[in-house]
C-alpha cells in the first residue's frame, strides 16, 4: 500500500478545506501582498513582467522537505 498517496489526499483536502474559508478580502489582501513581494525583490520589473510572474505561481508544485529523511539518507521529499 502506497501511504504517500493517502498522505497527499489528506493534504490536499484539508488545503481545500481552508480555502473556502477564505473571504474576499482574505483573497484580495494575499494578491496584493505577493505582488508587492514580488515588486520588491525585482524592483526593474515592469508591471506586466510582475503581474505575468504572478500569474505563473500557480504552476508551481510545492514540496515539503521533510528533513529528518533527508539526515537519514532519503532525498527528504514528501
Amino acid at each position: 500500500m502506497n501511504f504517500l498517496k493517502i498522505s497527499e489526499g489528506l493534504n490536499r483536502f484539508l488545503y481545500r478545506k481552508e480555502v473556502v474559508r477564505l473571504t474576499r478580502q482574505d483573497i484580495e489582501l494575499a494578491r496584493t501582498w505577493t505582488k508587492q513581494l514580488i515588486r520588491d525583490s525585482h524592483p526593474r520589473w515592469s508591471e506586466e513582467q510582475v503581474e505575468d510572474y504572478y500569474m505563473k505561481l500557480d504552476q508551481i508544485r510545492p514540496v515539503a522537505v521533510d528533513q529528518w529523511s533527508r539526515r537519514m539518507g532519503g532525498d527528504g521529499t514528501i
